[in-house]
């Protein structure tokens, strides 16, 4: 089996990794340092068709199957690994509204998949581990 990727997927991964090297690398230690959220580079990114890389070509993004997906977020990763979570986080929010080709877009249609945004959140659980107690619960008294 050959894994190499095709000539399309190789250029995708030259163009991920050359904006990793000149938007990502020089930057990432003084975002972190500072706890800041690059919106500037996530508007860069949307800029260079990375911010859209699963919707729909007719809709504004690149169309691209999972692996070529993979392929862009590996070398990106390798210029700041958090700026490329969150295209990650946004990529999968935008690819949800297309769920199939031929299927309509959930939510506002015609949104351009580079102006959207998305959010991700976790909490830390109370325990690590979930609580197996079964809860009861009860209708609320009717008014």
């Amino acid at each position: 089996m050959d894994f190499s990727p095709t000539l399309d997927q190789q250029r995708w991964v030259d163009h991920a990794a050359r904006f990793a090297a000149e938007e990502l690398r020089p930057f990432a230690d003084d975002w972190d340092a500072r706890g800041e959220f690059p919106a500037e580079c996530f508007r860069k990114a949307a800029g260079e068709g990375l911010a859209g890389l699963f919707a729909p070509v007719a809709v504004g993004g690149q169309g691209l199957d999972t692996l070529t997906g993979c392929l862009v977020y590996e070398a990106l990763a390798r210029g700041c690994f958090a700026t490329t979570f969150g295209l990650v986080v946004h990529n999968n929010a935008v690819r949800g509204r297309w769920p199939s080709p031929g299927r309509r877009p959930r939510g506002i249609a015609g949104s351009d998949p580079s102006r959207m945004a998305s959010c991700s959140g976790a909490s830390p659980s109370p325990s690590p581990m979930p609580d197996p107690t079964p809860r009861r619960s009860r209708p609320a008294p009717s008014r």
